[in-house]
């Protein structure tokens, strides 16, 4: 960012980058085996999906029937 002072000068901004990985797990409810082989593919694609809609993204989604296991990433600029 880049703005000029009162007598003319270019001043620069600081700013930060932000890097920040997530591991987030989810259960079904009481661990019961609910995420079977055929459609746990739609399940790890809606995930990914919700991730996607809130700006994270999604490097791995994973699991087995009974919780999902994610590791998300998400990246910011924060300029001051």
């Amino acid at each position: 960012m880049v703005f000029f002072d009162d007598s003319g000068y270019r001043r620069y901004v600081a700013n930060t980058f932000t890097s920040l990985h997530y591991h987030v797990i989810f259960s079904t409810k009481n661990r019961e085996s609910r995420i079977h082989q055929d459609i746990e593919h739609r399940v790890w694609s809606y995930v990914g999906g919700i991730a996607r809609e809130n700006g994270v993204k999604a490097l791995l989604v994973g699991g087995i029937e009974n919780h999902e296991h994610e590791i998300d990433y998400k990246e910011e600029y924060v300029f001051g």
